[in-house]
């Protein structure tokens, strides 16, 4: 019976004893992984980088200029060809096509994820190769199609990108994005609760919100 009593005992023991030996075989095989990882993160490179002599864009009106601009990913395959047009500050430009004919690839060479293959780019006449990444991303903004919120109030979310702002800012800034009428309409005003994700929200109004940050983004800089 004693024997028996022992045999139990160990079983029990090697039972707790299992659960934190796994853990730690999978916790080191999961950081030997890591490792790896971050050693082949380290060794890339950007594809575009600051030329010698980049200068900083300070200050931008917002004139966008397109001229005769080619560009692959693949050489055998060009993405865009010939592309050229000028968006003029304060106006709204839509860009519309089927599925591969540029739409996202024009969006990225505004932001300079990669360079043009012949043709310029220029904000306020200057060539974007020309200018530091930096700076002209510091200038530049997106509100995505679905866009998250805080689950907080209105008032924290407008505040994420400047918390010092004051409250005469925040009204100028969602007067700006067309949304201070419809926020004042709600029973709590700028306290209203926008519920997980923001789906206490209708598509617009999330994006009108999401304006007003990228305004008080762009307007810190």
């Amino acid at each position: 019976m004693q024997q028996v009593a022992m045999f139990v005992t160990l079983l029990t023991y090697l039972a707790q004893l299992q659960a934190p030996l796994n853990f730690f075989g999978s916790f080191y095989t999961q950081v030997q992984n890591n490792l790896v990882d971050a050693e082949r993160m380290l060794a890339l490179k950007p594809l575009v980088q600051d030329r010698d002599g980049a200068i900083d864009l300070n200050t931008c009106a917002g004139r966008v200029e397109f001229t005769h601009v080619d560009f692959a990913y693949d050489e055998r395959r060009p993405a865009l060809q010939d592309v050229s047009f000028t968006v003029e500050p304060g106006t709204s430009t839509a860009i519309v096509g089927e599925s591969g004919s540029g739409k996202s690839t024009i969006l990225k060479l505004l932001f300079r994820f990669y360079d043009v293959a012949a043709g310029s780019v220029r904000f306020d006449g200057v060539d974007a190769r020309d200018m530091t990444i930096a700076s002209l991303r510091s200038h530049l903004g997106v509100v995505p199609q679905d866009t998250i919120l805080f689950n907080d109030t209105l008032l924290y979310n407008l505040l994420y990108a400047r918390p010092q702002a004051t409250m005469e800012e925040v009204y100028a800034a969602c007067r700006a994005a067309s949304i201070h009428d419809r926020i004042m309409s709600f029973p709590d005003g700028y306290e209203t609760k926008v519920g997980e994700r923001g789906l206490r929200l209708s598509g617009g109004e999330k994006q009108r919100v999401s304006y007003t940050i990228v305004y008080y983004y762009l307007d810190s800089y």
